[in-house]
């Protein structure tokens, strides 16, 4: 009898051993859908929901402000978290394969990942390529709306603050595209590929630059962002120059009538009219002290909804520039400035 009583208990901690009380922290990542991440972290009086609207693979290959910060976050209560799990469970996400499909470079659309971390030690985790479990549209459905209403009501908030502050100001109203905009990332990056022949690339395509022999590369890298919040942005710079070894970092907050002066003139310049593309093919450089070197300046924009990309706009720096490239480098230049003052 006692075996038969211990083979019972042996199952059913199996059974449940990624209860509500169990899980300390789901995250789900996806590489085409917004916001990019969700992190929900199990706290003592429910948890806490942050969302991360652009998590790409090129931010983590460029060096961050130190480690990444959430756009925006909303708490749960205890019911609501034990409702979301409930849902969870029915789901039977520990059914998930490891794997679905398989990742094929420059023809995958979107990578997923799920983590789910428990305090006994019965974490799980499931990734794919364009392929998905038979339950993942209600999954997807689940983990988007968690929070949702919450968001949506700190989304009214900031709409509304900012309509009377401009109106109030200027008389005039601010447009969809600027009450839309939460999130801006703005990335400069050049890199020097030293010792690099002819030979090394086979093409003098510089979108075949990384596929080059890099015998030493000299990276600078330049991040600038700023995320709207209920009293105006934050703004987040970072410059790192393997040249110099220069590493600076600023990290500000811009109050209501500053950001609304940022969209203005990002609207004035207007940036949502700029195409995705402007990157040409450019030509190799030739020798420089004796080496031959391919410098690669390339710069990325993304401009984000809460919900949505509203931008993806990408270029080399030498070659076809958007209209007003030089006007919107200066507001980007005076903005880490003042952000650097403070």
């Amino acid at each position: 009898m006692p075996k038969i009583i211990t083979i019972i208990f042996m199952f059913f901690s199996l059974c449940n051993s990624n209860s509500p009380n169990e899980v300390e922290q789901i995250i789900f990542h996806s590489s085409v859908k917004v916001p990019r991440t969700i992190s929900i972290t199990k706290t003592a009086k429910g948890a806490t929901v942050k969302y991360y609207l652009d998590l790409s693979l090129e931010k983590r290959y460029a060096l961050n402000v130190s480690k990444y910060t959430e756009h925006f976050s909303v708490e749960l209560s205890m019911d609501e978290w034990l409702k979301f799990m409930n849902v969870l469970q029915e789901l039977r996400i520990k059914e998930w394969k490891k794997e679905y499909g398989e990742r094929k470079r420059f023809v995958t659309k979107e990578e997923w990942e799920l983590k789910i971390l428990s305090s006994n030690g019965n974490s799980f985790y499931s990734q794919g390529y364009d392929a998905y479990p038979t339950n993942w549209d209600k999954f997807i459905k689940t983990i988007y709306d968690v929070g949702r209403k919450k968001i949506i009501e700190m989304e009214s908030q900031i709409e509304t603050k900012l309509k009377a502050e401009y109106e109030k100001t200027n008389g005039t109203f601010l447009t969809d595209f600027e009450l839309s905009i939460a999130y801006i990332d703005f990335l400069f990056k050049e890199t020097d590929y030293i010792n690099a022949k002819p030979d090394d690339c086979g093409t003098t395509s510089n979108s075949f630059a990384s596929s080059c022999i890099q015998r030493e590369t000299k990276d600078t890298y330049f991040r600038f962002s700023v995320t709207r919040t209920i009293k105006g942005a934050r703004v987040e710079y970072c410059l790192s120059d393997d040249k110099t070894g220069k590493l600076e970092q600023i990290k500000a907050e811009l109050n209501i009538d500053e950001w609304i002066a940022f969209i203005k003139t990002l609207s004035k310049y207007r940036i949502n009219e700029w195409e995705k593309n402007y990157a040409n093919d450019s030509r190799f450089g030739f020798n420089y002290n004796g080496q031959y070197y391919i410098p690669s300046n390339s710069w990325h924009l993304k401009i984000f909804s809460l919900d949505k990309e509203i931008l993806a706009s990408r270029g080399y720096t030498d070659n076809k520039h958007p209209p007003n490239w030089k006007e919107f480098r200066k507001l980007v230049d005076d903005t880490v400035k003042k952000a650097g003052s403070r």
